[in-house]
């Protein structure tokens, strides 16, 4: 375990140390600025229950604490569009501190809160070391197709993972699931898809309470196709072609509020433009609202985007390739939406992104967005947004590094982010997978390498070989998912307190 991500040899705190909350180990550590400002006690005592989290059904519901829960400060709701309106100082066209122009369109860097994590969270320690998940069959040779997408679920009794085989050049890109536990171990055969789903951007599944739902961008037809499969992971409905995109280079995301599945694509209208469709299902896949593009700016149009559901709205967080954002770098931001596809926050920009990758969940109360600014060293970041589309806080650099020798390597790829007993990000850089975890707040607790020595050297002993990661919580701990030479590699570290 790291200091709030930092890995230069600083003195690691024992378990016995962070559990008893000693301020003077976290105070002043770079990474720990830029603090959300959290209304009461310092032990949390004002938030909801710092264990609850999403249900295997979906969110949990919505108990009516929402924007007052957190000390929300009256930001202008036009802050980072590029444009000074009133009420604002500047706008420089994001939400980010340090610049000049702060995170609330005022002149100045913006103040910065130095503060510890909550030691009630706990530390986390391993209780499955990273390893293929056992009696899974190895492909050799195995090679991740697409965009090397891995997605993680948690049913509330097991974890199911599928992903994209594409050694077999005779059978294309074919999906393969499987079942296993919290000890890694297998639950049945799993399956392979026998038709190639011909994957091009992207690929998705999730939980519907009863089954799973996949959803993808076929690489020959501009179409969004979603396909049921039963608890068991066995197809049982589809694939149904659910919206058409006009388009072949697709990106969608899919999901579930509860009660129905959403859908959300990137497609090009009839005048040429670049949106954002939805459509809303039943379980049986039946059209319940759409599609219907959403009303948002004609801009660049998104590129990758994913989403998180409060139960009653839904948080998408986008990328945009318009130029004004930079040339080598993409614009990140977020947008909230009605279950009838009403968009009731219209897309604020957050930053610039090194990586065309931003991902949100929902916590208690607000959704915790994650991504990767672009500068000279690229750094996590961490920014609570509630549901009536407010930050918080400035984003938070979470996990600031000593150097930048390691971004020669690939920089960081793969990010993703749940919750549980606070914020869990996991993703890829070099040869390894990272681990970062925070309070409810977003005050870094520690960092964990998983399946290798930090930092990364060349030799670097490590089971992860693409840049495939993603992260879930189970009650009790979180389960970090990746991909190595013949298959899907699995770690899990239990909370402790």
């Amino acid at each position: 375990m790291k200091l709030c991500g930092e890995y230069r040899g600083e003195q690691v705190p024992s378990a016995e140390a962070l559990l008893a909350g000693v301020a003077s180990v976290w105070l002043g550590l770079a990474g720990c600025d830029n603090a959300a400002v959290l209304s009461g006690d310092a032990d949390g005592s004002d938030q909801r229950d710092a264990v609850s989290e999403d249900g295997p059904e979906g969110p949990a519901a919505d108990d009516g604490e929402r924007s007052d829960a957190w000390d929300v400060p009256d930001v202008p709701r036009t802050c980072g569009d590029g444009a000074v309106d009133p009420g604002e100082e500047c706008d420089d066209g994001n939400r980010m501190n340090g610049d000049g122009c702060d995170w609330r369109c005022r002149l100045g860097d913006g103040d910065t809160v130095d503060g510890g994590a909550d030691p009630d969270v706990g530390t986390m320690d391993v209780s499955r070391d990273a390893a293929l998940v056992e009696d899974t069959v190895p492909g050799d040779p195995y090679t991740p197709a697409a965009d090397f997408t891995i997605p993680l679920v948690w049913t509330g009794t097991e974890y199911a993972v599928v992903w994209i085989d594409g050694s077999d050049p005779d059978r294309g890109d074919t999906p393969t699931f499987i079942r296993f536990g919290t000890d890694g171990r297998q639950i049945d055969a799993g399956w392979r898809y026998s038709e190639s789903l011909s994957i091009s951007s992207t690929f998705d599944m999730v939980w519907v309470g009863d089954g799973f739902a996949l959803g993808w961008c076929p690489l020959s037809d501009p179409v969004v196709r979603v396909m049921i499969l039963d608890e068991n992971g066995k197809p049982e409905l589809g694939p149904i072609d659910v919206m058409e995109t006009n388009s072949t280079d697709g990106w969608m995301t899919l999901v579930w509020d509860g009660t129905a599945l959403e859908v959300f694509g990137s497609a090009v209208d009839s005048s040429d433009t670049r949106r954002i469709r939805f459509v809303r299902l039943d379980r049986r896949l039946t059209p319940e609202v759409g599609p219907i593009d959403l009303d948002v700016p004609e801009r660049a149009g998104p590129r990758f985007m994913a989403g998180a559901s409060s139960g009653s709205e839904t948080l998408v967080a986008v990328t945009e390739d318009d130029g004004s954002c930079g040339s080598d770098t993409v614009c990140g931001g977020f947008l909230i939406v009605s279950p009838t596809g009403e968009v009731l926050h219209r897309p604020a920009r957050l930053a610039a992104l090194a990586a065309d990758r931003i991902v949100p969940a929902w916590g208690d109360g607000v959704f915790g967005i994650t991504f990767v600014p672009a500068g000279p060293i690229e750094d996590v970041h961490l920014v609570l947004v509630t549901p009536d589309g407010d930050l918080v806080g400035p984003p938070r650099q979470v996990a600031p590094r000593g150097d930048d020798s390691w971004r020669s390597r690939g920089g960081i790829r793969g990010l993703n982010v749940a919750h549980g007993a606070g914020w869990a990000i996991a993703y890829a850089a070099s040869s390894n997978v990272v681990l970062l975890r925070t309070d409810e707040p977003g005050a870094c607790v520690g960092a964990w390498s998983v399946g290798g020595a930090l930092p990364y050297p060349e030799s670097s002993p490590s089971p992860f070989t693409w840049p495939a990661v993603d992260v879930a919580f189970d009650g009790s701990g979180f389960g970090i998912i990746g991909l190595g030479d013949t298959g899907p590699v699995f770690a899990r570290y239990a909370i402790v307190r």
